[in-house]
């Protein structure tokens, strides 16, 4: 399942990859919570990197990201 590929992509800080591996499972089913899980472990990983936009990625770790389907 593209969860887990997108688990290995954030854990090599590869966000944008691991996004592009979520977007497709979560608009097919908003409901698969492994998902949803691991869209907010991402946006959390990529806000913790401190980079531009770091505040943006940690209000989508909490209130979701509508582009990706995440609530």
């Amino acid at each position: 399942m593209s969860c887990s590929r997108a688990a290995c992509r954030r854990k090599l800080k590869q966000f944008k990859e691991a996004v592009a591996l979520l977007t497709p499972i979560l608009k097919a089913n908003s409901t698969y919570l492994d998902a949803q899980f691991e869209a907010n472990f991402l946006y959390q990983d990529w806000a913790a990197e401190g980079d531009k936009g770091s505040a943006q990625q940690y209000q989508k770790a909490l209130a979701g990201d509508p582009k990706l389907g995440s609530w």
